[in-house]
Protein backbone atom coordinates (compact mmCIF):
# COMPACT_ATOMS: atom_id res chain seq x y z
CA UNK A 1 0.00 0.00 0.00
CA UNK A 2 1.20 3.49 -0.16
CA UNK A 3 1.70 5.54 2.85
CA UNK A 4 1.28 9.10 3.02
CA UNK A 5 3.02 11.62 4.45
CA UNK A 6 0.51 14.35 6.25
CA UNK A 7 1.27 18.00 7.67
CA UNK A 8 -1.81 19.09 9.58
CA UNK A 9 -2.11 22.39 11.34
CA UNK A 10 -4.72 23.53 14.18
CA UNK A 11 -5.40 26.88 12.59
CA UNK A 12 -9.48 25.96 11.58
CA UNK A 13 -10.93 23.62 9.36
CA UNK A 14 -12.12 22.97 5.61
CA UNK A 15 -9.07 24.28 3.93
CA UNK A 16 -6.72 24.76 6.88
CA UNK A 17 -6.01 20.75 6.91
CA UNK A 18 -3.02 20.95 4.87
CA UNK A 19 -1.63 17.54 3.39
CA UNK A 20 0.46 15.98 0.55
CA UNK A 21 -0.67 13.47 -1.76
CA UNK A 22 0.42 10.03 -1.37
CA UNK A 23 4.37 10.18 -2.09
CA UNK A 24 4.45 9.93 -5.94
CA UNK A 25 1.33 9.95 -7.39
CA UNK A 26 -2.21 11.90 -6.95
CA UNK A 27 -5.44 10.91 -4.59
CA UNK A 28 -7.05 8.03 -5.98
CA UNK A 29 -9.83 9.93 -8.09
CA UNK A 30 -12.18 6.31 -8.24
CA UNK A 31 -12.53 6.96 -4.05
CA UNK A 32 -15.40 8.90 -2.63
CA UNK A 33 -16.30 9.10 1.05
CA UNK A 34 -19.95 9.92 1.82
CA UNK A 35 -20.18 10.70 5.16
CA UNK A 36 -23.78 9.98 6.94
CA UNK A 37 -25.44 12.97 8.38
CA UNK A 38 -28.69 12.22 9.57
CA UNK A 39 -28.67 10.81 12.59
CA UNK A 40 -31.13 12.81 15.67
CA UNK A 41 -28.53 11.50 18.71
CA UNK A 42 -31.37 11.74 21.10
CA UNK A 43 -28.82 9.82 23.72
CA UNK A 44 -27.26 13.31 23.40
CA UNK A 45 -30.32 15.52 24.97
CA UNK A 46 -30.03 18.14 25.97
CA UNK A 47 -27.08 19.06 24.01
CA UNK A 48 -28.48 17.48 20.74
CA UNK A 49 -31.56 19.11 20.19
CA UNK A 50 -33.98 18.78 16.98
CA UNK A 51 -33.09 21.86 15.21
CA UNK A 52 -29.23 21.13 16.02
CA UNK A 53 -28.04 17.14 16.48
CA UNK A 54 -24.96 16.07 17.71
CA UNK A 55 -22.79 15.77 14.67
CA UNK A 56 -23.36 19.86 14.05
CA UNK A 57 -22.46 20.65 18.07
CA UNK A 58 -19.01 22.00 18.51
CA UNK A 59 -16.76 19.28 20.28
CA UNK A 60 -13.85 19.98 21.77
CA UNK A 61 -12.81 23.32 20.09
CA UNK A 62 -14.31 25.00 17.09
CA UNK A 63 -15.13 22.29 15.07
CA UNK A 64 -18.54 20.12 15.10
CA UNK A 65 -17.93 16.20 15.09
CA UNK A 66 -19.15 16.60 11.56
CA UNK A 67 -16.25 19.45 10.88
CA UNK A 68 -13.98 17.11 12.15
CA UNK A 69 -15.53 14.28 9.85
CA UNK A 70 -15.01 15.96 6.59
CA UNK A 71 -11.48 16.73 7.61
CA UNK A 72 -10.33 13.17 8.07
CA UNK A 73 -12.09 12.50 5.07
CA UNK A 74 -10.19 15.30 2.93
CA UNK A 75 -7.19 13.43 3.42
CA UNK A 76 -7.92 10.06 1.82
CA UNK A 77 -10.58 11.65 -1.03
CA UNK A 78 -11.05 14.31 -3.25
CA UNK A 79 -14.81 13.41 -3.43
CA UNK A 80 -16.75 14.00 -0.31
CA UNK A 81 -20.38 13.66 -0.58
CA UNK A 82 -22.92 14.32 2.64
CA UNK A 83 -25.80 12.56 2.86
CA UNK A 84 -28.74 13.61 5.61
CA UNK A 85 -32.37 14.62 5.95
CA UNK A 86 -33.68 17.19 4.42
CA UNK A 87 -34.53 18.78 7.67
CA UNK A 88 -30.73 19.33 8.56
CA UNK A 89 -30.87 21.43 5.05
CA UNK A 90 -29.90 25.01 6.53
CA UNK A 91 -27.12 23.47 9.19
CA UNK A 92 -25.40 22.33 6.19
CA UNK A 93 -25.35 25.62 3.66
CA UNK A 94 -22.38 26.62 4.60
CA UNK A 95 -20.53 23.15 4.56
CA UNK A 96 -22.28 23.37 0.29
CA UNK A 97 -19.95 26.46 0.00
CA UNK A 98 -16.77 24.27 1.51
CA UNK A 99 -14.88 21.70 0.17
CA UNK A 100 -18.06 19.38 0.06
CA UNK A 101 -18.51 18.25 -3.58
CA UNK A 102 -22.42 17.07 -3.62
CA UNK A 103 -25.06 16.83 -0.57
CA UNK A 104 -27.59 13.99 -0.91
CA UNK A 105 -30.96 14.70 1.02
CA UNK A 106 -33.34 11.95 1.72
CA UNK A 107 -36.71 13.60 2.01
CA UNK A 108 -36.58 12.06 5.93
CA UNK A 109 -34.55 9.42 7.75
CA UNK A 110 -35.35 5.42 7.30
CA UNK A 111 -31.88 4.17 8.86
CA UNK A 112 -28.43 3.24 7.70
CA UNK A 113 -29.69 0.46 4.93
CA UNK A 114 -32.25 2.84 2.57
CA UNK A 115 -29.23 6.09 3.14
CA UNK A 116 -26.23 3.46 1.86
CA UNK A 117 -28.09 2.58 -1.20
CA UNK A 118 -29.07 5.80 -1.74
CA UNK A 119 -25.78 7.54 -1.76
CA UNK A 120 -24.60 4.17 -3.72
CA UNK A 121 -27.58 4.54 -6.91
CA UNK A 122 -26.42 8.50 -6.94
CA UNK A 123 -22.84 7.89 -7.22
CA UNK A 124 -23.03 4.74 -9.80
CA UNK A 125 -24.76 7.24 -12.39
CA UNK A 126 -21.55 9.19 -12.12
CA UNK A 127 -18.78 6.64 -11.57
CA UNK A 128 -20.09 3.32 -11.65
CA UNK A 129 -16.24 1.90 -10.68
CA UNK A 130 -15.74 3.94 -8.04
CA UNK A 131 -15.00 2.76 -4.57
CA UNK A 132 -16.67 4.58 -1.45
CA UNK A 133 -15.86 5.02 1.69
CA UNK A 134 -19.35 5.15 4.29
CA UNK A 135 -18.50 6.75 7.38
CA UNK A 136 -20.59 8.20 10.49
CA UNK A 137 -20.67 12.19 11.24
CA UNK A 138 -20.60 11.84 14.63
CA UNK A 139 -17.52 10.04 15.95
CA UNK A 140 -14.71 11.73 17.60
CA UNK A 141 -10.78 10.21 16.20
CA UNK A 142 -7.85 12.29 17.53
CA UNK A 143 -5.43 11.13 15.07
CA UNK A 144 -6.69 11.60 11.27
CA UNK A 145 -3.23 10.38 10.00
CA UNK A 146 -3.22 7.18 11.84
CA UNK A 147 -7.45 6.92 10.51
CA UNK A 148 -6.23 7.69 6.87
CA UNK A 149 -3.70 5.29 6.55
CA UNK A 150 -6.01 2.52 7.95
CA UNK A 151 -8.59 3.65 4.91
CA UNK A 152 -5.94 3.23 2.73
CA UNK A 153 -5.53 -0.34 4.16
CA UNK A 154 -9.08 -1.09 3.48
CA UNK A 155 -8.81 0.26 0.02
CA UNK A 156 -6.29 -2.10 -0.98
CA UNK A 157 -8.07 -4.86 0.50
CA UNK A 158 -11.79 -4.16 -1.14
CA UNK A 159 -9.14 -4.11 -4.46
CA UNK A 160 -7.54 -7.38 -3.43
CA UNK A 161 -10.55 -9.05 -2.56
CA UNK A 162 -14.01 -7.52 -4.14
CA UNK A 163 -15.44 -7.44 -1.18
CA UNK A 164 -16.75 -5.07 1.42
CA UNK A 165 -14.41 -4.21 3.72
CA UNK A 166 -15.46 -2.81 7.77
CA UNK A 167 -13.32 -1.29 10.74
CA UNK A 168 -13.43 -3.96 13.60
CA UNK A 169 -12.01 -2.30 16.83
CA UNK A 170 -10.64 -4.78 19.75
CA UNK A 171 -12.95 -3.56 22.75
CA UNK A 172 -11.45 -1.77 25.40
CA UNK A 173 -14.09 -2.26 27.87
CA UNK A 174 -17.47 -4.26 28.56
CA UNK A 175 -19.08 -2.19 26.98
CA UNK A 176 -23.19 -2.61 25.99
CA UNK A 177 -23.43 0.60 23.95
CA UNK A 178 -21.89 -1.72 20.65
CA UNK A 179 -22.42 -4.16 18.50
CA UNK A 180 -19.61 -6.73 18.44
CA UNK A 181 -18.00 -8.52 14.74
CA UNK A 182 -17.02 -12.01 15.43
CA UNK A 183 -13.97 -12.31 12.90
CA UNK A 184 -12.13 -15.49 12.01
CA UNK A 185 -8.27 -14.86 10.97
CA UNK A 186 -8.09 -15.14 7.13
CA UNK A 187 -4.57 -14.23 7.31
CA UNK A 188 -2.05 -11.34 8.09
CA UNK A 189 -4.29 -8.28 6.67
CA UNK A 190 -7.31 -8.97 7.23
CA UNK A 191 -10.20 -10.90 8.79
CA UNK A 192 -13.62 -12.68 7.56
CA UNK A 193 -16.43 -11.37 9.71
CA UNK A 194 -18.55 -14.69 10.39
CA UNK A 195 -21.42 -12.85 12.81
CA UNK A 196 -22.70 -10.11 13.58
CA UNK A 197 -23.77 -9.64 17.79
CA UNK A 198 -26.29 -7.21 18.98
CA UNK A 199 -25.69 -4.78 21.59
CA UNK A 200 -25.17 -7.23 24.61
CA UNK A 201 -26.08 -7.60 28.21
CA UNK A 202 -23.19 -6.49 30.62
CA UNK A 203 -22.31 -10.59 31.43
CA UNK A 204 -21.94 -11.31 27.29
CA UNK A 205 -19.96 -7.92 27.09
CA UNK A 206 -17.64 -8.90 30.26
CA UNK A 207 -17.59 -12.41 28.13
CA UNK A 208 -16.63 -10.67 24.52
CA UNK A 209 -13.74 -8.67 26.24
CA UNK A 210 -11.66 -11.91 27.04
CA UNK A 211 -12.40 -13.21 23.63
CA UNK A 212 -9.80 -12.45 20.81
CA UNK A 213 -12.25 -12.97 17.98
CA UNK A 214 -14.82 -10.13 19.29
CA UNK A 215 -14.45 -6.54 17.84
CA UNK A 216 -16.63 -3.72 18.54
CA UNK A 217 -18.48 -2.38 14.90
CA UNK A 218 -17.51 1.20 13.88
CA UNK A 219 -19.57 1.70 11.24
CA UNK A 220 -17.24 1.95 8.63
CA UNK A 221 -17.93 0.64 5.30
CA UNK A 222 -15.76 0.63 2.19
CA UNK A 223 -16.26 -1.63 -0.87
CA UNK A 224 -16.85 -0.98 -4.60
CA UNK A 225 -20.07 0.35 -5.36
CA UNK A 226 -21.24 -1.75 -7.53
CA UNK A 227 -20.24 -4.20 -4.51
CA UNK A 228 -23.00 -2.76 -2.05
CA UNK A 229 -25.68 -2.25 -5.08
CA UNK A 230 -25.26 -6.55 -5.95
CA UNK A 231 -25.59 -7.22 -2.01
CA UNK A 232 -28.89 -4.89 -1.94
CA UNK A 233 -30.41 -6.53 -5.20
CA UNK A 234 -29.41 -10.13 -3.76
CA UNK A 235 -30.20 -10.12 0.35
CA UNK A 236 -32.69 -6.97 0.25
CA UNK A 237 -34.53 -6.21 -2.55
CA UNK A 238 -37.31 -4.64 -1.10
CA UNK A 239 -35.26 -1.99 -0.01
CA UNK A 240 -33.11 -2.23 -3.32
CA UNK A 241 -37.01 -1.76 -5.64
CA UNK A 242 -38.35 0.69 -3.03
CA UNK A 243 -35.39 3.17 -2.73
CA UNK A 244 -35.55 3.09 -6.76
CA UNK A 245 -38.50 3.66 -7.10
CA UNK A 246 -38.05 7.41 -5.22
CA UNK A 247 -35.04 7.68 -7.30
CA UNK A 248 -36.53 7.06 -10.71
CA UNK A 249 -39.82 9.09 -9.35
CA UNK A 250 -38.46 12.01 -7.43
CA UNK A 251 -41.32 11.94 -5.72
CA UNK A 252 -40.70 12.23 -1.74
CA UNK A 253 -43.74 10.73 -0.57
CA UNK A 254 -42.60 7.65 -2.17
CA UNK A 255 -39.73 7.48 0.53
CA UNK A 256 -41.59 6.95 3.29
CA UNK A 257 -42.69 3.19 1.69
CA UNK A 258 -39.12 2.25 2.45
CA UNK A 259 -38.22 -0.18 5.07
CA UNK A 260 -36.78 1.42 8.31
CA UNK A 261 -34.09 -1.06 8.54
CA UNK A 262 -30.08 -0.49 9.07
CA UNK A 263 -27.34 -2.05 6.79
CA UNK A 264 -25.86 -4.52 9.10
CA UNK A 265 -29.54 -5.97 9.84
CA UNK A 266 -30.55 -5.70 5.72
CA UNK A 267 -27.17 -6.66 4.34
CA UNK A 268 -23.83 -7.23 6.67
CA UNK A 269 -25.11 -10.26 8.50
CA UNK A 270 -26.40 -12.14 5.89
CA UNK A 271 -23.56 -11.23 3.14
CA UNK A 272 -20.43 -14.33 2.90
CA UNK A 273 -18.84 -10.74 1.23
CA UNK A 274 -17.86 -9.23 4.49
CA UNK A 275 -13.92 -8.79 5.84
CA UNK A 276 -12.49 -6.62 8.37
CA UNK A 277 -9.65 -4.82 9.50
CA UNK A 278 -8.49 -4.16 12.91
CA UNK A 279 -8.56 -0.07 13.61
CA UNK A 280 -5.59 0.94 15.40
CA UNK A 281 -6.53 4.40 16.68
CA UNK A 282 -8.54 6.17 19.45
CA UNK A 283 -12.13 5.87 18.68
CA UNK A 284 -15.21 7.17 20.15
CA UNK A 285 -18.99 7.29 19.11
CA UNK A 286 -20.05 10.13 21.55
CA UNK A 287 -22.90 8.36 21.84
CA UNK A 288 -24.09 9.39 25.85
CA UNK A 289 -23.46 12.01 28.05
CA UNK A 290 -21.12 10.50 30.19
CA UNK A 291 -18.75 10.00 26.57
CA UNK A 292 -19.34 13.61 25.99
CA UNK A 293 -18.40 15.10 29.51
CA UNK A 294 -15.52 12.72 29.73
CA UNK A 295 -13.95 13.68 26.65
CA UNK A 296 -14.77 16.95 26.89
CA UNK A 297 -12.64 16.95 29.37
CA UNK A 298 -15.54 18.00 31.99
CA UNK A 299 -15.09 18.93 35.11
CA UNK A 300 -16.15 22.85 35.58
CA UNK A 301 -13.35 22.71 38.64
CA UNK A 302 -14.24 26.29 39.06
CA UNK A 303 -17.94 26.33 39.95
CA UNK A 304 -17.79 22.63 41.39
CA UNK A 305 -17.59 22.34 45.25
CA UNK A 306 -17.49 17.69 46.20
CA UNK A 307 -17.74 16.65 49.82
CA UNK A 308 -17.44 12.55 50.02
CA UNK A 309 -18.51 12.62 46.27
CA UNK A 310 -15.86 11.33 43.30
CA UNK A 311 -16.75 10.05 40.03
CA UNK A 312 -18.78 12.70 39.01
CA UNK A 313 -19.47 14.60 35.82
CA UNK A 314 -21.03 18.39 35.88
CA UNK A 315 -21.55 20.85 32.40
CA UNK A 316 -23.08 24.04 34.49
CA UNK A 317 -23.04 27.79 34.77
CA UNK A 318 -24.09 27.49 38.37
CA UNK A 319 -21.86 26.93 40.90
CA UNK A 320 -22.63 22.80 41.97
CA UNK A 321 -22.20 21.37 45.20
CA UNK A 322 -22.03 17.84 45.87
CA UNK A 323 -22.30 16.08 49.35
CA UNK A 324 -22.28 12.60 49.23
CA UNK A 325 -22.84 11.46 45.84
CA UNK A 326 -21.07 9.61 43.54
CA UNK A 327 -21.19 8.57 39.66
CA UNK A 328 -23.28 11.26 38.19
CA UNK A 329 -23.72 13.12 34.84
CA UNK A 330 -25.15 16.27 35.84
CA UNK A 331 -26.05 18.94 32.67
CA UNK A 332 -27.62 22.29 32.45
CA UNK A 333 -28.19 23.39 29.05
CA UNK A 334 -30.42 26.34 28.65
CA UNK A 335 -33.76 25.54 29.79
CA UNK A 336 -32.76 21.80 31.14
CA UNK A 337 -31.36 20.32 33.92
CA UNK A 338 -30.39 17.09 33.62
CA UNK A 339 -29.44 14.47 36.77
CA UNK A 340 -28.25 10.99 35.64
CA UNK A 341 -26.11 7.97 37.07
CA UNK A 342 -23.62 7.58 34.96
CA UNK A 343 -24.50 3.98 33.81
CA UNK A 344 -27.65 4.28 33.13
CA UNK A 345 -27.05 7.69 30.64
CA UNK A 346 -28.43 5.33 27.98
CA UNK A 347 -32.09 5.78 29.14
CA UNK A 348 -31.93 9.65 27.70
CA UNK A 349 -33.31 8.24 24.41
CA UNK A 350 -36.45 6.97 26.46
CA UNK A 351 -36.98 10.08 28.09
CA UNK A 352 -37.01 11.89 25.15
CA UNK A 353 -39.33 9.59 23.79
CA UNK A 354 -41.45 10.62 26.15
CA UNK A 355 -41.35 13.86 26.52
CA UNK A 356 -41.75 14.75 22.32
CA UNK A 357 -45.64 15.10 23.04
CA UNK A 358 -45.37 16.55 26.72
CA UNK A 359 -42.82 19.00 26.52
CA UNK A 360 -41.77 19.62 22.49
CA UNK A 361 -40.21 22.82 22.64
CA UNK A 362 -37.25 21.42 24.70
CA UNK A 363 -36.43 19.18 22.62
CA UNK A 364 -35.91 22.11 19.72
Amino acid sequence: MNFWLFVIDNLGWFGTTRFTKPIGEALNKDLYSIILCGGRGERLWPYSRENCPKQFIKFRGDDSLLEQTINRSKLISEHIWLLSEQKNENLLQNLKKSVVEKVIFEPEGRNTAAAILLGCLRLEKINPNSIVVFLPSDHFISDHKCFAIKISQAVEEVKRTQKICLIGMKPKSASTRFGYLEADDLGEKSFSVTKFHEKPDLLTAEKYLQDNNKFWNLGIFVGFVSSFINEFKQHAPKVYNEVSVFINTGDSATYKDVANISFDHAIAEKSNNIIMLKSDFEWSDVGNLEAFLSLNNKNNSSKLIEFNSKNNLVDSNKLVVLLGVSDLCIVEQDDTLVIAKRDQVEDVKRVVHVMKEKYKENLR
